[in-house]
């Protein structure tokens, strides 16, 4: 109690994080229910979701750069301003190649908003707002769709006026931050800003492989889950739905608790026991063909994320430059977007030529791999020294 009574009395934080659950909210009511729903060919959504995460990843270097250089508060309001536009044009043009450009603009305008969350981020409570923010960011993506979904039976003209009306809900929020940060922020050309850290880069080389095969594993699974649990486990729409809410609700519940509990005992006991929980869950979960031992297996899993997450990004806070968090995080967030570029095609590729449980066992080995890897690896104690550095 104690925790979130200091967390909803920075005002400032709570903000941002309020309008990151809006703007996942909206961003997975639109990718994952309005735009494959929404009458269009499979190749225009395909390169539609392609878009809209690409520009996402791609440009939060940039804009990491621009939240530094100037106000977080211009730059979040300018991003869920041009979000509003993206979804104006999907609604009254709903042409192919302007669905696609719409897809990429609201990818980019929602970007700002996650680097600005995490520049928030403080040195004392590192573990625990990453756990609040994830908290949120997951609530928002899975309760997009689900919500949305009901109103679609009402048709497509009250969907993405709701939406809309919740962009510019945030928008109101985005308008009440204070203009300046708690940090006193030195402005840098860009130049020195690049060379310092590149010079982090290889400093956090033993963090490299988690934050590109971690990203890489779990994205294998996006293109064969679905016919994984239909075809090999045998279950409905609505059952695989309540598996993705059953493992969703218990990472949500468990993420705060694992952030104070890491922010106390340290990061590299929750990362090993994460992630190794990850591998196990996930070779259990592909030789499974009951709904209970599914449904167990999907509980495991939703633990072991809130396990990992919460003590993986606030190590990677540690090696964020000083009075550079956007550009910092949004060369963290473009590694980390390696994997989730490869793992889509390396997974559909997998499960089409040999065997749609094939990708769940190769992630699974994955994240044993990485675990394993962090237990060899005194991460607590190089990323203290790598701070004072």
């Amino acid at each position: 109690m104690e925790t979130v009574i200091r967390l909803l009395n920075d005002r400032n934080f709570v903000r941002y994080a309020l309008i990151l659950f809006i703007g996942e909210f909206v961003r997975g009511a639109i990718i994952l229910s309005l735009l494959p729903l929404y009458g269009l060919d499979y190749w225009v959504v395909g390169v539609a979701v392609t878009a809209h995460y690409t520009t996402d990843t791609v440009s939060k270097l940039g804009v990491g750069y621009l939240v530094d250089r100037f106000s977080s508060r211009l730059m979040v309001t300018s991003g869920l301003t041009l979000a509003i536009v993206s979804i104006c044009l999907m609604y009254y043009f709903p042409i192919p190649w302007l669905i696609i450009v719409a897809s990429a603009l609201l990818g980019l305008g929602i970007s700002p908003v996650w680097i600005a969350c995490l520049a928030m981020v403080k040195d004392s409570q590192r573990a625990t707002q990453m756990g609040f923010l994830y908290t949120l960011w997951l609530a928002g993506m899975g309760g997009g769709p689900v919500v949305i979904n009901f109103f679609l039976r009402f048709g497509h003209a009250l969907s993405f006026a709701i939406l809309t009306a919740l962009l510019g809900l945030g928008l109101l929020f985005s308008m009440r931050i204070r203009r300046v940060d708690s940090r006193n922020l030195r402005v840098i050309p860009i130049r020195r800003q690049f060379l310092m850290l590149v010079q982090k880069v290889r400093r956090m080389r033993l963090l490299l492989p988690g934050m590109i095969l971690q990203t890489l594993g779990a994205s294998m699974l996006l293109p064969v889950l679905p016919d994984f649990a239909t075809l090999e486990i045998g279950l409905d729409p609505s059952q695989i739905s309540f598996l993705l809410m059953a493992g969703g609700i218990c990472a949500i519940l468990a993420l705060i608790p694992m952030g104070r509990l890491s922010d106390r005992f340290g990061k590299q006991p929750f990362l090993v026991i994460g992630f190794c929980m990850l591998g196990v869950a996930l070779l259990f979960l592909a030789k499974t063909e009951t709904i209970e031992f599914a449904l167990l297996w999907a509980v495991v899993l939703g633990i072991a994320y809130s396990t990992m997450l919460p003590a993986w990004n606030a190590l990677l806070s540690y090696y964020v430059p000083e009075n550079q968090e956007g550009v910092g995080w949004g060369l963290l967030n473009t590694v980390e977007g390696i994997g989730i570029a490869l793992g889509p095609s390396i997974g559909g590729a997998l499960g089409s030529l040999y065997a749609v449980a094939l990708p769940i066992e190769i992630a699974a080995f994955i994240f044993l791999f990485i675990g394993l890897f962090y237990l060899l690896v005194p991460i607590d104690r190089i990323t203290m020294t790598k701070r004072r550095a």
